[in-house]
């Protein structure tokens, strides 16, 4: 749409709006709420940040999403553990999510923080970032692939702010190839392939 044209020539692919989403995935954006988009698009300084840091900017859900109701709207998408695990054991799973906001969301791990604790993880992030939760993650990597046919995060993982019953932040993302998986490792531990999410604020 006209009013979106500065946002895709800055992001490119990596802007995807509330009528390309309804469209792909089959969720109804009323009038009201389409035009609530429109009306908080970023401006211009933030959309250049964004494309400088590799960030995607895409529209949120119309209603609060959960993980699991997430995964429920195409489980394909997800690794098969996934598609099963969690339902009856994790609030994580079941509560919070995406809602009707634009999402600001780094496209890979924040840079360095690969190798590092939850608390050494936590330095790597700018004044202006946040960690976004697990749903905003998968959001953002469900909807690229569906629009865009790309697999994001592949062969590695990013803690969340979301926290599991045991108190360790929740980890989203590709690291067995076989669609997004959602893991549990010590806030403690150190993988070669556990980073840090990150979303513009």
């Amino acid at each position: 749409m006209e009013k979106y044209n500065y946002a895709r020539a800055i992001l490119g692919n990596d802007f995807i709006s509330p009528e390309e989403i309804a469209k792909t995935r089959g969720i109804i954006y009323g009038e009201e709420l389409l035009l609530h988009f429109a009306k908080t698009l970023p401006a211009k300084e933030v959309l250049q940040w964004l494309h400088d840091y590799d960030c995607m900017l895409m529209a949120g859900t119309p209603n609060l999403l959960s993980l699991m109701e997430i995964r429920n709207l195409k489980a394909r998408l997800f690794n098969v553990r996934t598609r099963q695990a969690y339902d009856n054991k994790q609030r994580f799973f079941r509560e919070g999510g995406v809602g009707a906001e634009w999402l600001m969301l780094r496209k890979s791990y924040v840079f360095n923080s690969i190798n590092k604790t939850w608390d050494a993880q936590q330095e790597r992030l700018s004044d202006i970032e946040r960690v976004p939760n697990a749903s905003e993650v998968a959001w953002g990597i469900t909807t690229y692939m569906e629009i865009h046919g790309v697999s994001l995060f592949s062969g590695f993982s990013v803690r969340t702010s979301s926290v599991c019953s045991k108190g360790f932040h929740v980890c989203v993302g590709d690291l067995s190839g076989e669609g997004v998986d959602i893991e549990i490792f010590g806030d403690d531990e150190c993988g070669s392939r556990i980073g840090l999410a990150s979303a513009r604020k």
